[in-house]
């Protein structure tokens, strides 16, 4: 697809800070980098950094590694007003301090604690946060590749956390995140079942056919809508909200690190295990190994299976259909009889059952 159309200008009145208010942004200099860190004491007053890099490239926030001149390093991690993969999206600043909420309730419990990167400083009014720099660490992206697989003792490891995730009591006064849900809702179970921009021919010819399938498939669209519903209401489960292959680091020493926990929420205990799942079958894991190794799921008595896996087939159909595409290599027909598949799983979902 044509790359994304630059961010706007900085304008204060839109909520964008000045570099004398802690912008960290990428078109500040190392001298007013410098000066931010030292004002807010997150860098001494005899040091200076040394250079600043990119640990990667974030989808909704700046992300810029700080390497001091009296050595170490860390992160720092900005939320914008717009998206930062695609600067044209505007999203809500907030999100930064969910992120902050998740890391902080999360690392006070121990069986947790070691997936999650330390919390080192926090700036609210300006939306950053500094966390401990975990190195080369990658993602596991690559595992959309033929050929690639998310090793067995790695998905242990994820399904180990979610066990222990949701069974820890959301604060009484968690955030609801309501804003930044509602944008992802547009983006899991609206665009992609609407008329729209996406030039899906651009990415594999035929594409396009497949989702005007989907799109007028009324029994489809209205299940989708209901679940939509769901997601946008609450629950009693802490939930790390996306929790897909990109959110997963392997560190230089092996261990599994979650990060980027901005759409957390307490929601319905299927979400965050259904998109692992679909993830599974978008990186061609074979069908029976991924319902085998499900089996160390340790769901609640009121786990809704049928929920489950509507909650899977949306989020395969909304990463093969919309904006947010994962770098898969089905061919064509593989895609169609995906997306069948997620498509029966979405229309036996029945919200009374």
């Amino acid at each position: 697809p044509p790359p994304p159309p630059p961010p706007p200008p900085f304008q204060a009145e839109d909520g964008i800070r000045d570099t004398s208010r802690g912008l960290v942004g990428s078109e500040m200099c190392i001298r007013d980098r410098t000066n931010y860190l030292q004002q807010k004491g997150w860098l001494a007053a005899d040091d200076a950094i040394k250079r600043v890099q990119k640990p990667g490239e974030g989808n909704m926030n700046l992300v810029l590694r700080v390497v001091p001149d009296s050595g170490g390093s860390f992160v720092i991690k900005q939320a914008r007003p717009w998206v930062e993969k695609f600067p044209h999206i505007k999203a809500p600043v907030e999100r930064i301090d969910v992120e902050y909420q998740y890391y902080r309730h999360v690392n006070r419990q121990l069986s947790l604690s070691r997936y999650s990167p330390e919390i080192l400083y926090y700036d609210q009014e300006n939306g950053i946060l500094a966390m401990e720099d975990l190195g080369n660490a990658m993602d596991f992206s690559f595992i959309y590749r033929k050929g690639k697989q998310l090793e067995s003792s790695y998905l242990e490891k994820a399904i180990d956390y979610l066990n222990r995730l949701k069974n820890i009591p959301a604060p009484a006064n968690y955030p609801l995140n309501l804003a930044l849900r509602k944008l992802n809702h547009q983006h899991i179970f609206q665009l992609p079942f609407e008329q729209n921009t996406f030039e899906l021919d651009q990415i594999q010819p035929g594409l396009q056919q497949l989702a005007e399938k989907c799109k007028q498939d009324y029994s489809l669209i209205e299940k989708i809508q209901k679940l939509g519903q769901v997601y946008l209401g609450s629950d009693q489960y802490m939930l790390h909200g996306d929790f897909y292959p990109g959110s997963l680091l392997k560190s230089q020493d092996g261990d599994l690190k979650v990060i980027d926990p901005e759409f957390s929420f307490a929601g319905p205990e299927e979400w965050d295990i259904a998109i692992f799942t679909a993830h599974l079958f978008l990186s061609q894991m074979p069908e029976m190994q991924i319902r085998t190794q499900l089996k160390q799921y340790q769901s609640n008595a009121d786990f809704d299976q049928h929920r489950f896996w509507a909650f899977v087939g949306i989020e395969i159909l909304r990463r093969l259909l919309g904006l947010a595409q994962v770098p898969v290599e089905f061919s064509l027909s593989e895609k169609a009889q995906l997306i069948d598949k997620a498509s029966a799983w979405i229309t036996n979902y029945d919200p009374g059952r």
